[in-house]
This record gives structure tokens, C-alpha cells and sequence, in this order.
């Protein structure tokens, strides 16, 4: 009977080392998934972070376009409107 006891152990024990190591391995999938939705965020933040460059891009380009028609309105003179005549 005494020659179970360390057997008895040595059984108790693996099973442990089992648990923690599929403990282990869980964390490591959790790590793995986390690591790739922050990969993916960092992916779309960049994307983002383009199209708010162009976005910023086109705006300027409108606005110094608005500037330009307004410049070219401005120069341009201006006709007087038509004399009524009289009724008569």
C-alpha cells in the first residue's frame, strides 16, 4: 500500500501540470485574439487617419477653389441694373 502513495502523487501531479498548462495555453489563445483585434485597430486607426488626410486635402482645395471664384466675381464689373422707363 505505501508503494500507491507515490504513484498516487505523481498521478495528482500530472493532472495539475496538465490544468496548468491548458490554463496556459488558454491565455495564450486570449492574448493571440487580443493582439490581432489591437493589430487590426491599429490598421483601420492608420486607414482612418488617411482618409482624414485627404478628406483635410480636398477641403483646402475647395476652399482656395471658393477663394479663386470669389476673386474672379470681385474683378469682374459690375453691370448696373436696367433703367426703368416711364410709363406713358
Amino acid at each position: 500500500m505505501w508503494m500507491l502513495a507515490p504513484a498516487a502523487a505523481t498521478v495528482i501531479a500530472l493532472r495539475v501540470l496538465v490544468a496548468g498548462m491548458r490554463a496556459v495555453a488558454q491565455a495564450s489563445a486570449d492574448l493571440t485574439g487580443a493582439l490581432g483585434k489591437s493589430s487590426s485597430a491599429a490598421v483601420a486607426g492608420d486607414e482612418l487617419s488617411r482618409v482624414a488626410a485627404r478628406l483635410g486635402d480636398h477641403a483646402e482645395a475647395t476652399r482656395a477653389a471658393a477663394d479663386r471664384l470669389r476673386a474672379n466675381r470681385a474683378a469682374l464689373p459690375r453691370r448696373q441694373p436696367p433703367q426703368a422707363r416711364p410709363l406713358g
